[in-house]
């Protein structure tokens, strides 16, 4: 009887173990990579804009999931209208730093309201603590490179996470010759003049994050369409809320126009060292839709 026993203990030990071994195997083979985006409006994901659209806004963000396996998930945590620095105060930065861990992607496009003056006694904090100096270096208090440093790039590596800077998408804006000009405002001090986009790659460069370099694949797009082109990816106002006379929101993208950025960024993914380039699916570029 002892015997009998004792067998049978063994016998429940080993199948345990290896019932434990399966579910690890299988628990590893489904295992997940998630890509966090922080951003602004053209990276943010939207509800119901048809009371000021006609052709409602879509961030890229929404769409650059189409792009990846079943493997990857992506967390969009961008918001309108906040800057690198203005984001901070907000939950879902708080959401960032909890969450966030080894083996984490962290996607970083900010630029578009940076440049914006911070409005006094405001109770919006988007709009009260959003100016940041695209001078000066990742040291200097107040500059575009201290936040996108010191909140984003330091943040993921204490993690364990990897950071990837995003250059933001270019504006509709055309000049004479029918050129995209580059709307990301510069600054000067002196005889330093830098816009956002070249302080971004600058930091990238010093501090050898990988660099999804959307600005100028974005001006590199509207330059091939042309105005009109250009303007059938992006959002349409509505008669009532139509502005200055110009129907055409030039900043923010629509439904079609954010698949087609989501895949500007796929390609620079897969021309990059990120190990998630593995998790792109063949046919990557499927949604090439215009």
């Amino acid at each position: 009887m002892k015997y009998i026993g004792l067998k049978l203990v063994l016998t429940s030990v080993v199948f345990c173990l290896f019932a434990g071994s399966v579910f690890a195997a299988v628990n590893n083979k489904t295992s997940v990579t998630t890509i966090y985006l922080v951003g602004d409006s053209t990276v943010c994901k939207y509800g119901d804009d048809t009371a000021k659209y006609d052709v409602v806004r879509s961030g890229w963000g929404e769409n650059i999931d189409k792009y990846f396996t079943n493997e990857v998930k992506v967390n969009n945590l961008a918001i309108s209208g906040r800057s690198a620095r203005s984001f901070t105060y907000e939950n879902n930065y708080q959401d960032l730093k909890d969450n966030l861990k080894k083996g984490d992607y962290l996607f970083i496009q900010f630029g578009h309201n940076d440049e914006k003056k911070d409005v006094a006694n405001s109770t919006d904090t988007s709009k009260l603590y959003r100016h940041a100096t695209p001078l000066g270096n990742e040291t200097l208090k107040g500059s575009y490179q201290y936040y996108l440093y010191e909140y984003y790039i330091k943040l993921a590596r204490e993690k364990g996470a990897i950071p990837v800077l995003v250059t933001p998408i270019a504006r509709r804006l055309f000049d004479n010759s029918g050129k995209v000009i580059d709307s990301h405002y510069s600054e000067a001090e002196g005889e330093n003049t830098i816009s956002y986009d070249n302080s971004m790659r600058a930091l990238a460069r010093k501090q050898n994050v990988t660099l999804i370099d959307l600005n100028k694949a974005t001006v590199a797009l509207y330059n091939k369409l042309g105005n009109d082109g250009a303007g059938k990816l992006h959002a349409v106002y509505n008669a009532e809320n139509t502005q200055n006379g110009l129907e055409i929101d030039n900043t923010h993208l629509n439904r079609v126009g954010s698949l087609k950025v989501a895949g500007l960024v796929a390609e620079g993914i897969s021309k990059s060292n990120l190990p998630l380039k593995k998790y792109l699916k063949n046919n990557v570029f499927i949604y090439d839709v215009y």
